[in-house]
C-alpha cells in the first residue's frame, strides 16, 4: 500500500508573501525560486502590508533588485534610462564609450 502524501502547500507567482508573524518574505530577483530569499521583520500586519507593497511596486517597476540580470543588460537598461530621461548626449555617449572601453573586456575575461 501506498503511503499517503502530504498536501502541498499553494504556490502562487508573487514573489512576495506575508507569514503569519508579521515576516515579509521575497525574492529580490523578483521571480520565485530564482535567489535566496530575503526576510524583513514587522511589529505588525499593518506595517508589514506597507513594506510588502513598496516591494512589489519596486519590482514590477524593474526598479527593485535584479540579480537574474546580466551586468550587459543592466548596462544597456541604464543608457536606455538615461535617453528616456533627457539626459545630456555627451553624458549617455561618455557612459557607453566607459562600458565598452573597459567594462567589456573584463568581462570577456572572467567569461561573464
Amino acid at each position: 500500500m501506498a503511503s499517503p502524501t502530504k498536501p502541498r502547500k499553494r504556490r502562487d507567482a508573487d514573489p512576495v508573501h506575508i507569514t503569519a508573524d508579521h515576516r515579509v518574505v521575497y525574492y529580490p530577483s523578483g521571480t520565485c525560486g530564482i535567489g535566496q530569499r530575503k526576510f524583513i521583520r514587522h511589529k505588525n500586519a499593518t506595517d508589514a502590508a506597507a513594506t510588502a507593497d513598496r516591494i512589489r511596486a519596486g519590482l514590477t517597476s524593474g526598479l527593485g533588485t535584479q540579480s537574474h540580470r546580466t551586468v550587459r543588460d543592466a548596462m544597456s537598461a541604464f543608457v536606455t534610462y538615461l535617453e528616456t530621461n533627457n539626459a545630456p548626449p555627451g553624458t549617455r555617449r561618455q557612459y557607453r564609450s566607459n562600458f565598452n572601453a573597459h567594462v567589456l573586456d573584463v568581462l570577456d575575461k572572467v567569461g561573464a
